[in-house]
């Protein structure tokens, strides 16, 4: 690395990924000359992170979310760090009332909360009180959270650099890391064919990247235009739904779920509690 110049800095940029409004980006900030380095292949998902697509209807997600965070233990039979990804604030509340009703500690991050709120719950993911976060992107990017083992796409996401980021949560440092995306009919076919290419290009550069399922490869949109949801062959899955469910077949919230004000009422009493544990 040259040695900045008498007087001068040395300014570092770091990212996952690169695309071209981040390099136009790191002229206004970076000398032109700036240098560049890479791990791996700029733009494509770790090779120690292990991709798994599951197909699976809104009437099973909650369910099979379920089934992961339990088969997520450690050797030493402790539950593993997971980390939950939905599209929607909403969504990311309902799924936190779910784990929780299911006995299974989780606490939210997203931009509905104060910056104390998500401070607090990274915190209580960290030292280990916590062990699922459930989240918007807003903890898709920057953020260091040390020994997730799975990372859970509840929802795909809108476009493939996204991916990547959310799926780097995991296999970090050395560390071996799982992804598993949930896959519906409602997913559109533009999205999925981003994440697509993305393991296509991965597995060009680098043998050991996750090969692209058959079933997923194969997914066509309903109509011609891409925007349009996807025609997935039949899954044959046999995951059961049950009270838990909140959302209908098409993602819609049922009756039955609970309020939003019952809701943050059960955060903001979760928060509180962590905030005893650690003393504050």
């Amino acid at each position: 690395m040259p040695e900045p110049g008498e007087g001068g800095r040395q300014t570092m940029m770091f990212s996952a990924t690169f695309p071209q409004e981040m390099q136009d980006m790191a002229l206004d900030f970076l000398d032109p000359a700036y240098y560049g380095i890479k791990v791996g292949q700029v733009g494509h998902a770790a090779t120690d992170v292990e991709q798994c697509f599951e197909q699976v209807n809104f009437r099973e997600k909650n369910d099979r979310l379920l089934d992961l965070i339990a088969e997520a233990s450690s050797e030493n039979g402790e539950q593993g760090k997971t980390l939950v990804f939905a599209n929607t604030k909403n969504t990311v509340d309902d799924i936190v009332w779910v784990l929780n009703d299911s006995g299974i500690k989780a606490e939210p991050i997203h931009g509905g909360l104060s910056q104390s709120a998500r401070s607090r719950n990274l915190t209580l993911l960290k030292k280990g009180i916590l062990n699922v976060l459930v989240a918007t992107d807003v903890a898709a990017r920057g953020l260091d959270l040390p020994g997730i083992e799975h990372v859970i796409n509840y929802d795909l996401p809108q476009d493939g650099d996204t991916y990547v980021h959310r799926i780097g949560r995991t296999g970090r440092i050395g560390n071996k890391g799982r992804a598993t995306s949930f896959v519906s009919n409602y997913d559109s076919a533009s999205n999925l064919k981003m994440i697509v290419r993305h393991m296509k290009d991965a597995k060009k550069d680098d043998p050991d990247a996750s090969d692209v399922p058959e079933w997923l490869e194969g997914a066509k949109a309903e109509e011609e235009d891409d925007t349009s949801r996807l025609q997935l062959p039949s899954s044959g899955s046999q995951h059961q739904t049950g009270p838990r469910e909140l959302f209908d077949d098409r993602g819609q919230q049922l009756g039955n779920g609970p309020s939003r004000a019952k809701l943050r009422g059960q955060c903001e009493a979760s928060f509180e509690s962590g905030s005893r544990v650690l003393g504050r």
